[in-house]
């Protein structure tokens, strides 16, 4: 059985974000590893209402455990996130760029490639497309690296995607300071990370199904998303919560519908369809935003 290297962690730390006090949601959080008893505190800043966990892995530790694919930051057998399906890659894209537009100028940086659908997308429509990711099942290519040091520092972007990556890493301020550095002035960038301001989040707290420590160590509230964009160099363009599934259509068409027992189905759509995804279904937030001119401190 796979052990933890408590070593590796921080603890009784403050808000990663604004770094103010904090208090605790649920000190008895299991991992996503089935079959380790290793436990951490879900915690929710008393300021900005960030939720984060509690001991906080390191991020060199981190880069090892998804390195090795280890069972307590992804899913046993994992291969990759398979979000991006074909059909809806264009949708996604066309929420931060003309897609009619010529792109053949443009320099393209997205960190947490997974299998590379979006990456690929781009790789032939733009002029320089690197990827970022520690994981094995990334895409080979001469612009594909497992840690954004390598990435160079003479060449800037003016496209970074940071999809599902923000909840995985230990300093998520850092990671956004970090690519502003490789950004031009008014570049563009598009994430996507878990929303605890949804309603669903504060119904269920550490029941909640986002809470999947360690492989999610971050939930963003609204306020702490502001504060995180204020302090390293980005400005936000648009912000809205949305469904984590593909879309609604997929979502319907991939529903399991049968039941002998037709009470049991009517309840079934009930709860699936239309209280978790149209009410209380909003459990991602989608930020779309544009860099600061270099001269701001941050």
């Amino acid at each position: 059985m796979e052990n933890i290297n408590l070593n590796g962690f921080n603890t009784g730390i403050l808000c990663p974000i604004c770094n103010n006090d904090s208090l605790i949601l649920s000190d008895k959080v299991k991992t996503i590893n089935k079959n380790s008893d290793f436990v951490v505190s879900l915690k929710k800043c008393r300021s900005c209402g960030h939720w984060f966990i509690d001991p906080m892995p390191k991020q060199d530790y981190l880069n090892k455990l998804y390195e090795s694919g280890s069972t307590f930051v992804v899913e046993e057998n994992y291969k990759g996130n398979e979000e991006f399906d074909h059909n809806n890659i264009k949708k996604y894209a066309s929420r931060f760029i003309d897609l009619n537009s010529d792109m053949s100028n443009l320099n393209y940086l997205e960190i947490g490639v997974g299998p590379g659908h979006l990456y690929n997308f781009f790789k032939d429509r733009v002029n320089i497309c690197y990827g970022v990711d520690p994981c094995t099942y990334k895409p080979e290519g001469r612009y594909m690296v497992s840690d954004i040091s390598e990435v160079p520092d003479e060449i800037k972007f003016d496209i970074i995607i940071i999809q599902d990556v923000l909840e995985h890493l230990e300093d998520p301020t850092l990671m956004l300071k970090t690519v502003r550095k490789l950004a031009n002035n008014n570049a563009t960038i598009s994430l996507g990370f878990p929303n605890c301001d949804s309603i669903m989040a504060k119904l269920l707290k550490e029941k909640w199904p986002m809470v999947r420590p360690l492989g999610h160590l971050h939930y963003f509230s609204g306020k702490s998303i502001k504060i995180m964009f204020e302090n390293s160099g980005w400005k936000i363009r648009r912000k809205y919560s949305y469904w984590p599934a593909p879309s609604s259509s997929y979502y319907i068409k991939n529903f399991e519908y049968k039941s002998k027992n037709p009470l049991r189905l009517i309840c079934r759509i009930f709860r699936d369809l239309i209280f978790k995804q149209l009410i209380f279904g909003k459990d991602q937030w989608y930020v779309c935003g544009i860099s600061k001119q270099k001269n701001v401190d941050y």
